[in-house]
Parts: structure tokens; C-alpha cells; sequence
């Protein structure tokens, strides 16, 4: 066990210097625990320079684990130019060191902080709010603000500079953007781009582009009376506006003067100018009326479909009939106009023009026919 107390100065002048000092030191120790408190001031001038410094440090060590604290302050002028005024303090405990610096060379000063977080507080008792946070990322060592202790408002889109930015709602005013993948927030819900509060079959103007996360797909736009849509799981499309509609169900124009120019594949173009609704008969003579007409100058095809149960088959089949026992007849207002053999299916008939309405009758002829089922349609081209 021992203690110890040192202090020691000396000054000293010259024609072209001085020089003064002073140290002082104090030691304890107990065993192989030791604790040392030191101070040293220095003051040197020249014709040329003037400087002062001091070091100061404390130390405690026990069991081979030590801790201490250095503060060293200088202060520097000369006349050649040169001016320069350090101080710097660290910390250390084990391994770990902590400490900070400042530098003034005469043209720019810096601040250096070795910490692994930096905080704030206002009062004494106050819990401090870390601001910077030093670690490593991907075995990078960087240093990270904490986002809490920023003011909201304070931090502008202006000032961000990134590869790559992951926020999960971002109010934009404007975006300009290269590309744009659309993707689901990953929990069952959609990923998509639209106007406010847009959806599909809302009937409310907006656009909007979505995507599940299970694949389905959406899409429509639409603008009043005018909209298309899309839905890939509901299997439809729809595209509608003043003059129609296109969808799963066909198209239906509306308005007059639509297409300008037309292209019809097969050259040809047919619509169903009258229709029976087909006729169940069990004896060998029956007729259906149609309530048609063919407008003058015009001309129209007879289409004729039959089908036929027997109680030897047992189902549908034109074959049961006998070719020699059936034959079919069209007649308009008691004039015969076309007549056909067994052949059942599609038969075009050109019928003669005639202006005004004309019915027009289907009369079937067979052996044998238990029960048959046809239809007369009447098409304009």
C-alpha cells in the first residue's frame, strides 16, 4: 500500500526564448489496484512562435482491467502564418474508446465524435434522445439518424438521395417515374394504381390498375357514360360509350353513321330478320308460323334444324327418320317457295323478294317420327 504526491516546475529564459513548466502528479495503490491523477501545463514563446499546452489524464486499474480519461488542449501562433488551436478529450474503459476532437487550422474547423450514439437532452434529468446511432450494415460501418428525432415537416423530398427508398404510405404531390411495378401489400390485398377511391364497377369516373396477390387482375377506365373494364377472374371485358357497347355478350351499335368503313371476313353479313320458336310434333304433318317478312328487294336464307327421339334409341339422331318418308316444304302465304329431302341441319333457301309482312310456314312430312323438334329461321343479308 503506498500514496504518492509529485509536483514539480521549472522556468527558464533565454536572449531568444522562454520556457516555463509545471507538472504535478498523484498516485494510489493498493496491492495490484492503482488509481493516478496527472496534470501537465507547458508555455513556450520565441521570437518566431507561441504555444501552450496542457495534458491531463486519470487512470484507475484493478485486476488487470483498467479504465481511463485524457483531455489534451493546445494553442499555436506564429508568424509565418500559422495559427492552430486543438483540444480533444477520450474515454476509455477496457477495449471500448470513446472520445472527440476539435480542430482549428485557421481555415476550417472540425468537430470529430467517436461514439457508438450520439443523444440530447434538454434538463439534467431528462432522458436523453439519441440522434445518431453508429453500427454496421452488410459489414459496412455506418452511422444512422434516428427518425424519431426528427421534426415533422422538417425533412423535405429535395434532400433525400437514394438507390432505393421502402416506405409503406408516401403522400407525392408529383412523380416522375422510369418505370412502376404494381405489386400486392403482400397480406392478401391488392396492389394497384388509381384515381381516389376508384374500383372496378363502381360507376364512378377514375381510372384504376390492380393487381392480387393470387394473379388476378383488374383494369378500367372510365369517363361518365363512356368506360372500358377488364377482369381477368370474372372472365369479361366491356367496352361502352354513346354509340354502343363490345362485351362477352357481342356488340350493339346504337347510333347511325358509327363505322365508316367495313371489312367483313367471308364477305358476307347476316342477322335473324325472324325466328319460330322451335315446334315439338308427335304426328307426320305439322306447321310453324313465323310472323316475318322480307322487305322488297331483299332476300333471305331458311334455316332448318331438326332433331328427333325414337323409342328404339332412345335419343337425339336424325337417322332414325326414313329418307324415304320425310320431306320438308317452306310456304309464304299459300305459295310454295323451297322443298328439301331428309337432309336436316342448315339449308340455305334463297326465297323469292316480295315487299310488305309475310308469314312463313315449315310443314314436315315423315314416317315413323315419334317425336321431332324443328325450327324455321328467316336471316336478311
Amino acid at each position: 500500500t503506498s500514496a504518492a504526491l509529485a509536483s514539480e516546475a521549472s522556468a527558464r529564459a533565454s536572449k531568444d526564448d522562454a520556457l516555463t513548466q509545471q507538472l504535478q502528479s498523484l498516485t494510489a495503490t493498493v496491492g495490484d489496484n492503482k488509481a493516478s491523477a496527472t496534470t501537465s501545463l507547458q508555455a513556450l514563446a520565441s521570437e518566431q512562435s507561441a504555444q501552450a499546452s496542457q495534458l491531463s489524464g486519470l487512470s484507475a486499474t484493478v485486476g488487470g482491467h483498467s479504465a481511463s480519461i485524457s483531455q489534451y488542449g493546445q494553442a499555436l501562433a506564429g508568424l509565418d502564418g500559422r495559427f492552430s488551436a486543438t483540444w480533444g478529450l477520450s474515454v476509455i474503459a477496457g477495449k471500448y474508446v470513446g472520445g472527440m476532437a476539435i480542430n482549428n487550422n485557421g481555415q476550417s474547423v472540425e468537430m470529430v465524435f467517436l461514439a457508438d450514439r450520439f443523444a440530447f437532452a434538454r434538463r439534467v434529468n431528462d432522458e436523453p434522445r439519441y440522434l445518431l446511432t453508429g453500427g454496421q450494415v452488410n459489414g459496412v460501418d455506418t452511422v444512422g439518424i434516428g427518425g424519431d428525432v426528427v421534426l415533422d415537416g422538417a425533412m423535405r423530398a429535395r434532400h433525400i438521395l437514394v438507390q432505393e427508398l421502402s416506405a409503406f404510405t408516401a403522400r407525392l404531390g408529383y412523380v416522375n417515374a422510369g418505370r412502376m411495378d404494381i405489386a400486392s401489400d403482400g397480406a392478401g390485398g391488392w396492389g394497384y394504381v388509381r384515381s381516389a377511391n376508384k374500383w372496378l364497377g363502381d360507376g364512378g369516373s377514375g381510372f384504376i390498375f390492380a393487381r392480387s396477390d393470387w394473379g388476378d387482375v383488374i383494369a378500367e377506365i372510365q369517363a361518365g357514360a363512356m368506360r372500358l373494364s377488364m377482369h381477368r377472374d370474372g372472365g369479361y371485358m366491356r367496352l361502352e360509350g354513346p354509340w354502343g357497347r363490345l362485351d362477352n355478350n357481342g356488340m350493339e351499335i346504337n347510333q347511325v353513321n358509327v363505322i365508316g368503313a367495313l371489312q367483313i371476313r367471308g364477305e358476307e353479313i347476316t342477322r335473324i330478320r325472324a325466328q319460330a320458336a322451335p315446334y315439338r310434333q308427335q304426328s307426320s304433318q305439322e306447321q310453324i308460323d313465323i310472323g316475318g317478312y322480307d322487305p322488297g328487294g331483299a332476300w333471305v336464307l331458311a334455316g332448318i334444324t331438326c332433331s328427333v327421339r325414337t323409342p328404339d334409341q332412345g335419343g337425339d339422331s336424325s337417322n332414325s327418320l326414313r329418307p324415304e318418308f320425310f320431306n320438308w316444304e317452306i310456304w309464304r302465304d299459300g305459295a310454295l317457295l323451297a322443298a328439301g329431302g331428309p337432309d336436316i341441319g342448315f339449308t340455305e333457301v334463297v326465297l323469292p323478294a316480295d315487299s310488305g309482312a309475310k308469314t312463313y310456314t315449315l310443314f314436315v312430312r315423315g314416317a315413323y317420327i315419334m317425336r321431332a323438334v324443328f325450327s324455321l329461321k328467316a336471316f336478311r343479308r
